[in-house]
């Protein structure tokens, strides 16, 4: 069993750390053996150590918690492929080194560009959702959501690396969503 943890997000992304010499600890002090410059996490945030039942995870009454799946936890029992959230942080547990190449949470972006694609394009009079007039059934907000969601798709299937996906989706949702003060 080799135990490691691999961060996904935050300040150390793509980084392992192993775990087989006794407590391992993660906070913003540091003295941790895992170091993280992040507002949201505690000088002392966490430990995971070794015990006679497996690996657990403890808590150390940090002020924002500690997430093992989107559930938060105080304590407890680490299994292989647990996604441990601590502030802006993102760490997989594994266990053994065949399970990193099937446990894998990257989205990768293919920067290729395929000339030989087909475009399929939807004109506005082919569209029942889109003249609200032809089905007597749809209703304006109805139209409005789906030409919505065909300027993000359209506006977001040009676009190329994740950051600039990020920064534009976040737009659209900001212009798309109505928001009241």
């Amino acid at each position: 069993m080799n135990p490691r943890v691999i961060a996904l997000a935050g300040p150390s992304t793509g980084k392992t750390f192993g775990l087989s010499q006794g407590d391992f600890s993660i906070g913003r002090d540091p003295a941790n053996s895992l170091s993280l410059n992040d507002a949201l996490i505690s000088r002392q945030h966490a430990v995971i150590r070794s015990t006679t039942s497996g690996i657990i995870i403890q808590d150390l009454n940090s002020r924002n918690g500690t997430l093992v799946n989107a559930v938060p936890v105080t304590q407890r029992k680490l299994e292989a492929g647990d996604r441990i959230q601590i502030g802006d942080s993102l760490l997989l547990f594994l266990t053994e080194e065949e399970e990193a190449a099937r446990i894998s949470s990257h989205v990768r972006f293919d920067e290729t560009v395929f000339s030989d694609q087909s475009v399929i394009q939807l004109h506005k009079q082919d569209s029942v959702y889109l003249n609200p007039q032809k089905g007597s059934a749809l209703t304006e907000r109805m139209a409005r959501d789906f030409k919505t969601l065909l300027r993000i798709s359209t506006e977001i299937s040009s676009l190329r690396g994740q950051e600039s996906l990020q920064r534009h989706l976040l737009e659209l949702l900001f212009q798309s969503v109505p928001a009241e003060a």
